[in-house]
C-alpha cells in the first residue's frame, strides 16, 4: 500500500447532490438579489407588518476624500464610501437633509428628493474655512522668501489666511540686499492689463454686438498681450455657458439632450409637491419656460421629464464683478463679489451653496493654468481651494 493518502473521485450521485444543491441555491438567491438591486427592503407598516417595498438611494460625489457624510444628522451605517464620493440606499420616498463636513472645512448642505428604485445624485464642495494661499511679494529673499514691509513686526501679515510658502516681515523699506520677485513681475503685467479692461467695462467703454448672446463684447486696445476674462463676458466650458443678464448671472446647458446635467431636470408631480422637493424658484423657472407661469398648465404636465434651459447663480443680493468656472468643474463657478471670492454651485434643488474663498474688498482676480491668482493690494495670491498639508 503507498504511504501517502490518495484521493478519488467523488461518487457521481454525491455530485449530483452538491450540482443540483447549488443550482437551487443560485435560483433562490437571484430574485432577491434582483429585488435588492432594485430598491425593494422589507420594511415595518404601520401596523407591524413586515412587507416589501420600494426604497431608493443617494449618490454624493465629494471634493475632499476626508470629509463625512450625514442623512438627517445622522452618519448612515449602510453607506459606501468610495474615493470620491458617497453611496447610501434603503430610503423610503421623501425629502432628506444631506451634509457633508469635515474638519477646517466649510459645511454643505442640501436637501434632497428621494425617489423608490432611482439613485439620485449630487456633488458636495467642502472649501477650507480659513484661506489657504501662497503669497507673491515685490521681494524676495536670496533662499526665495517672501518679504512683507509691514509697519510693526507685532502685526503678523496675513493672519486671516495660512500661507504654504515662508514670509519674512520687516520695517525696513531697504531693498539693497533683497532680490525681485520675477513671478510677482509677471503676475502685475498680467493684474495691470485685467484691471484696465475691468474699468473700461465699468466706464461703458465695451460695445454690444450680439443681441442673441448677452453680453458678448468687442475687444478693447489691450494693455498686455494676453488672453483675460471680463466680468460680463460669457464663459463656455464642458458643455456649460455663464453669462450675465441685467445684473444676473446664468448657467446654460449647450450640449446634447441626453447629456444634460442631472440638476437641470426633474421629474414633474405638482406645482405644490414641486415647491416643496426642490424649492419654489424651481418651479416657477419652469412654469415660466413650459406654462408661461399658470399652475393649470403645468398640471398637464404631471409624470414628466422637464429640463430648465437656464439656472440663476446666487450673487448674495451685490454686484458682480468677475465671474468663470472654477477650474476643472463644471459645476462650481468662481464669483468676485462686493466683499470678496466665492464659489457657488450651479445646482440649484432646494438652494445653492455658496462659501467664501477668500475674502477683501477691490480684489482682482485671474486664472492661470488651472489656478486662481488674486491681487490683493500691493501683494499677489495663490489661493488654493483644498487645506496646505
Amino acid at each position: 500500500m503507498p504511504n501517502e493518502p490518495q484521493v478519488g473521485l467523488l461518487p457521481l450521485h454525491h455530485r449530483k447532490l452538491i450540482f443540483w444543491t447549488l443550482v437551487c441555491l443560485f435560483l433562490g438567491v437571484l430574485p432577491l438579489a434582483i429585488l435588492y438591486t432594485s430598491g425593494y427592503r422589507f420594511v415595518e407598516s404601520d401596523d407591524g407588518q413586515r412587507v416589501l417595498a420600494t426604497t431608493g438611494g443617494a449618490y454624493i460625489a465629494v471634493q475632499n476624500p476626508a470629509v463625512e457624510l450625514y442623512v438627517n444628522g445622522v452618519i448612515p451605517q449602510d453607506r459606501r464610501p468610495f474615493s470620491s464620493a458617497f453611496y447610501v440606499q434603503g430610503y423610503d420616498e421623501g425629502v432628506y437633509n444631506f451634509h457633508t463636513q469635515g474638519e477646517g472645512l466649510e459645511t454643505w448642505v442640501k436637501n434632497i428628493a428621494i425617489y423608490p428604485q432611482i439613485v439620485t445624485q449630487a456633488a458636495s464642495f467642502n472649501l477650507p474655512k480659513v484661506p489657504q494661499v501662497r503669497v507673491i511679494t515685490p521681494w524676495q529673499t536670496s533662499a526665495g522668501e517672501a518679504v512683507v514691509m509691514v509697519r510693526s513686526t507685532t502685526t503678523r501679515p496675513f493672519s486671516f489666511a495660512s500661507t504654504s510658502n515662508a514670509i519674512i516681515a520687516t520695517t525696513s523699506r531697504a531693498t539693497t540686499t533683497l532680490a525681485v520677485s520675477d513671478e510677482y513681475t509677471l503676475f502685475a503685467t498680467r493684474f495691470a492689463s485685467t484691471s484696465a479692461e475691468w474699468a473700461a467695462v465699468k466706464a461703458g467703454k465695451l460695445q454690444v454686438v450680439e443681441p442673441e448672446e448677452r453680453f458678448q463684447f468687442v475687444p478693447v486696445p489691450r494693455i498686455a498681450t494676453t488672453t483675460l476674462v471680463l466680468a460680463t463676458s460669457t464663459k463656455e466650458w464642458n458643455n456649460t455657458k455663464l453669462y450675465e443678464d441685467n445684473g444676473e448671472v446664468y448657467a446654460r446647458w449647450i450640449g446634447g439632450e441626453k447629456d444634460i446635467p442631472y440638476y437641470y431636470c426633474l421629474t414633474f408631480e405638482s406645482p405644490a409637491t414641486t415647491s416643496y422637493k426642490y424649492g419654489e424658484h424651481v418651479y416657477a423657472a419652469l412654469a415660466a419656460q413650459y406654462a408661461s407661469s399658470s399652475d393649470a398648465r403645468m398640471a398637464g404636465f404631471a409624470g414628466e421629464r422637464l429640463c430648465r434651459s437656464d439656472i440663476r447663480i446666487d450673487r448674495k443680493w451685490q454686484e458682480v464683478i468677475w465671474f468663470d468656472f472654477l477650474p476643472n468643474r463644471s459645476d462650481l463657478v468662481l464669483m468676485l463679489l462686493e466683499d470678496g471670492l466665492y464659489v457657488v454651485e450651479i445646482d440649484d434643488r432646494s438652494w445653492q451653496n455658496v462659501q467664501l474663498l477668500y475674502p477683501g474688498t477691490d480684489l482682482v482676480v485671474l486664472l492661470d493654468a488651472g489656478r486662481v491668482m488674486v491681487k490683493d493690494g500691493e501683494y499677489i495670491l495663490e489661493v488654493f481651494t483644498d487645506l496646505i498639508q
